[in-house]
């Protein structure tokens, strides 16, 4: 189940927001087409966690995450209740393969998202430079973010995990009080490190 969750934001919204993303023409995040220097990859040897640990210290330069968008942030939309967010980090192994992979995936992803009426909002930041994808989603409910989870679509991209990311990326989620609402960015990436430390 935990694999499950794992992409409920990862591939949930993967969609670049910023113009600096390379786009597919289904919406989602082209690595294939970005033209951009790849870290190089690491040695045989090295472990998924030296591998994470690299794409976290590239990122802490690059990232710079797009604002929340939907319609939970219009103006007089109410809370009904308190909300449910979900942020993932995805950390792809090296080489094209697992990024190209990652690009083809995205258009159903995005299909079965933004189909769901639960969704309240979304953001995503993918680098192609360090190769790593976050999300972050609120989600009217449990039973909505759920609902995705179990789409067709997200059960087989859950199912090529293995081809994509290291098994150290994460994904949480957490109940946000209407008091609250929205959550930032910062909460997002202090839940995803958090999660990452106390591990599976």
């Amino acid at each position: 189940m935990k694999r499950a969750l794992w992409l409920v934001a990862c591939l949930a919204a993967c969609e670049a927001n910023d113009d600096s993303n390379p786009v597919a023409a289904d919406g989602g995040a082209d690595p294939a087409d970005s033209g951009v220097v790849e870290v190089p990859d690491a040695a045989p040897e090295s472990t998924s966690a030296e591998l994470i640990a690299a794409q976290i210290d590239c990122e802490s330069e690059n990232l710079n995450p797009p604002a929340l968008a939907g319609r939970a942030l219009e103006a007089g939309f109410a809370l009904e209740g308190p909300a449910i967010a979900s942020t993932t980090a995805l950390y792809l192994l090296p080489g094209p393969t697992s990024r190209q992979r990652f690009a083809e995936l995205i258009g159903p992803i995005f299909g079965a998202m933004n189909a769901n009426e639960g969704l309240l909002a979304q953001a995503t930041t993918y680098d192609d430079v360090c190769g790593v994808a976050r999300t972050f989603t609120l989600w009217r409910d449990r039973a909505a973010m759920y609902e995705f989870v179990a789409s067709d679509a997200h059960v087989a991209a859950v199912e090529l995990m293995a081809e994509l990311g290291h098994p150290g990326s994460v994904v949480t989620h957490w109940e946000v009080p209407a008091e609250a609402f929205p959550p930032s960015w910062d909460d997002a990436l202090e839940r995803a490190l958090t999660a990452r430390e106390v591990g599976p």
